[in-house]
């Protein structure tokens, strides 16, 4: 019998859940990993209907009682929880026995002989919500903390909780995030010098990946007894002459060093070997294996010169590592015709001040735009943080006005992104809107700027370049995407930006004088930036830099012909009230700006707010104010999603009273990105930021609901049956539904 054995488990198809993409895939690939002569495991596989309960359960009591010194378990699948118990769910799992208990296997595992290694990649994965299970939720990471506390020396658990995403598998990976980093680290790239993969370095390469593309980092609990190596023999760095009593600080010879230029050297040598091809064959295929060549050759450079900084005094080495540097500009210099690993670039979009962005046509026909770091740029560490962070930020959002990015690249940096046919809005400017169309306009943008607000990424580069424009033929209006998230600043950040790089004629000014302070990362940077934005629509030229008066006569006068002048004096104050040289004296928030902006449209559109309405009027403009959203149809019920796409929001009364209207409405989030210990707990945690939120309100009352994961009813009393009265109503909702999404 082999000494090391490995149990492993993945469920795509579950009985009475939603099924996943890629555990399967995840499992099969580790098992085939773990079957190597590096890793030398006998291993098992469950998948699908084979991974029922009875069978997984009696499939760990044999691993756990064999007498292998190193046993090892994954479970690619389905988290799940109540309010008692946390378990890795089967195929065949019910409400009441979803699967198998973490404590129950924590206790085998504390039991257990030898070293035991689990790997759990199923917190948060695929939405892991089982509708049909009342009492269930999705696994956190406090669930997996809080479990595993203490198990015993020589025992290790490394566990995907690092993402308040609801899925962690990707498309563009063919796995689950935390999974295809664990593959890539045990495929070598998590080696020591030594050529060794520990359970220790395994954890700290796939927690820094986690980190780049975004995600917290995964948990990782252990108690070493002696030295414990998953695998060896890896190449090219296995075999280095350790001197642990040498002079150099790293405890690597001249003769290690010396081989590692030579390896250097080899590397090199063999990527140009097999990317030198004539130019018609380069675009076709010859780039394409430079960029897969190159990635794990410059994170072997990176890992190298990070862990053994002498080895730059190695001029072989370092000649080699300058060598692949500018290999790695050269791929970001892209043409047309050139074949990524998405398709055929076709054109050149545009450029700005990090990059340039490219339009892609893929096989099945769709477009992309990928976006390229500038190649000449790369030794400016500090610039490259930000364009990392600015992919990071526009994955952390997901709303239907800001740009989707589908995967990011190595070689070249740079990620790829929804391709948007149409203008940016200083190319657009000049179109014939009317001036409730342009209003309608701005109060998509601000909703969009709310959203990301609301998940603490502060754009701080609002500008008409940022923004761009498609039409929808159906809705027959502009929709805008926020795009260049480049400066974005968020609450995890660890790095506050030193120069300010944007326009001058939309930068705030503590942006330009002040560009590392507080106030210079905060929102009112954006609330400053959005108020020329409006300047910019209303008057089709851009505002004078920190011309505070000159800017609002000039606004006036372009706003005079506007049909209805109440709400020319409203767009004009709400101007003023947001690009104040002073950020203490700007609006707070944008939803106090969409309130005026809701104002001034209702006033173009319908002049009397105080004209009554029926019922199904006030509905429908309810609707509208907070969806865009028109159905003038009879209709009982009222059920449409937020702007963002993660609420539903239905109104379920609206009639006359005895103090005026009463409206009730339902918020029910599908599935609330909350780490929180239990199900209640999370609730909680819902009800008190609404609470806060509806402060002020004293016609507003809150009760819950019990449908879904989280449901609250809130009824609105002593609303006149009004325009008026719809924007009343409009403001409660719109701030509980930022209180929720906000989470």
């Amino acid at each position: 019998m082999s000494q090391k054995q490995a149990l492993v488990i993945g469920i795509n198809d579950y009985a009475s859940g939603p099924a996943l993409r890629y555990a399967t895939k995840d499992a099969d690939a580790i098992a085939d990993l773990l079957e190597m002569s590096e890793y030398g495991f006998d291993v098992m596989r469950l998948s699908n209907d084979l991974a029922s309960t009875v069978d997984t359960q009696a499939s760990i009591e044999t691993l756990l009682d064999g007498p292998s010194e190193m046993k090892l378990i994954f479970f690619a699948g389905h988290g799940q929880a109540d309010d008692e118990r946390v378990y890795l769910a089967t195929s065949d799992g019910s409400s009441a026995l979803p699967g198998i208990s973490l404590d129950w296997l924590r206790e085998r595992v504390s039991e257990a002989d030898n070293t035991v290694i689990l790997v759990i990649d199923c917190c948060h994965s695929g939405a892991a919500s089982f509708r049909n299970f009342g009492v269930l939720r999705a696994m956190t990471d406090t669930d997996i903390d809080r479990t595993f506390g203490t198990i015993g020396s020589g025992k290790f658990v490394l566990a995907a909780c690092g993402s308040n995403e609801t899925a962690l598998e990707l498309s563009e990976y063919g796995h689950g995030v935390f999974t295809f980093h664990v593959l890539e680290g045990m495929m070598g790239l998590a080696a020591s010098l030594r050529g060794t993969v520990t359970p220790i370095g395994l954890f700290e390469y796939v927690a820094g990946k986690c980190e780049e593309d975004g995600y917290r980092k995964p948990i990782f609990k252990g108690e070493q007894a002696g030295s414990v190596i998953l695998g060896t023999g890896f190449s090219p760095i296995a075999g280095l002459n350790f001197q642990p009593n040498s002079d150099l600080e790293s405890g690597i010879d001249s003769e290690a060093i010396d081989f590692l230029g030579q390896e250097a050297t080899r590397l090199l040598d063999s990527y140009l070997a097999h990317t030198s091809v004539p130019f018609q064959k380069w675009q076709a295929e010859g780039y394409q294996t430079a960029t897969r060549m190159l990635e794990p050759i410059m994170r072997w450079f990176d890992r190298i010169v990070s862990e053994t900084p002498e080895v730059m005094t190695n001029q072989t080495f370092a000649h080699a590592y300058s060598d692949a540097r500018a290999r790695l500009a050269q791929l970001g210099a892209v043409s047309e015709g050139i074949f990524t690993g998405e398709g055929q670039i076709v054109k050149r979009l545009g450029a700005g001040a990090f990059g340039s962005v490219w339009e892609v046509d893929r096989p099945d026909g769709a477009k992309m735009a990928y976006k390229i770091y500038h190649p000449t740029e790369l030794d400016l560490r500090e610039k490259v943080a930000r364009f990392e962070r600015g992919y990071r930020a526009m994955r952390q959002l997901e709303h239907p006005h800001i740009v989707k990015v589908y995967g990011e690249t190595k070689c070249p940096l740079g990620f790829y992104m929804d391709f948007i046919a149409g203008p940016n809005l200083r190319d657009f400017i000049g179109t014939n809107l009317d001036t409730a169309e342009t209003i309608e306009l701005l109060i998509k943008i601000a909703e969009t700027l709310q959203h990301a607000h609301g998940r603490n990424v502060i754009h701080r580069d609002v500008k008409p370049e940022n923004i761009v424009l498609q039409y929808d033929s159906n809705s027959m209006t502009w929709i805008p995407f926020l795009t260049d998230f480049d400066l974005a600043w968020f609450s995890s950040a660890t790095q506050v930006t030193k120069e300010a790089f944007g326009t001058i004629f939309y930068a705030s000014p503590e942006q330009l004088s002040k560009p590392s302070s507080r106030s210079a990362h905060a929102a009112t940077t954006d609330v400053y930036s959005f108020g020329q934005i409006c300047f910019f629509v209303a008057t089709m030229s851009d505002p004078v830099p920190f011309g505070g008066a000159d800017n609002l006569s000039g606004l006036r006068d372009r706003i005079g012909g506007w049909p209805v002048a109440q709400a020319a004096n409203i767009f004009a104050g709400l101007y003023d009230d947001c690009t104040k040289n002073d950020p203490n004296e700007r609006v707070k928030d944008f939803r106090t700006i969409i309130d005026s902006l809701f104002e001034a449209l209702t006033l173009i559109r319908q002049t009397d707010l105080d004209e009554h309405i029926d019922r199904e009027r006030f509905v429908d403009e309810l609707v509208y104010s907070l969806a865009g959203l028109s159905d003038h149809g009879d209709r009982k019920d009222a059920s449409f999603s937020s702007l963002s796409g993660r609420s539903q929001i239905t109104v379920t009364r609206a009639s006359a009273g005895p103090n005026g209207l009463e409206v009730t409405i339902s918020i029910e989030q599908g599935l609330p990105a909350l780490a929180g210990t239990t199900a209640e707990a999370a609730r909680r945690r819902f009800n008190t930021n609404l609470d806060k939120a509806l402060q002020g309100y004293s016609n507003v009352t809150r009760r819950a609901g019990r449908q879904g994961i989280y449901e609250v009813f809130l009824e609105i009393k002593d609303l006149s049956t009004t325009l008026r009265g719809v924007h009343e109503c409009r403001s409660v909702i719109s701030r509980a539904i930022d209180s929720i999404e906000s989470l």
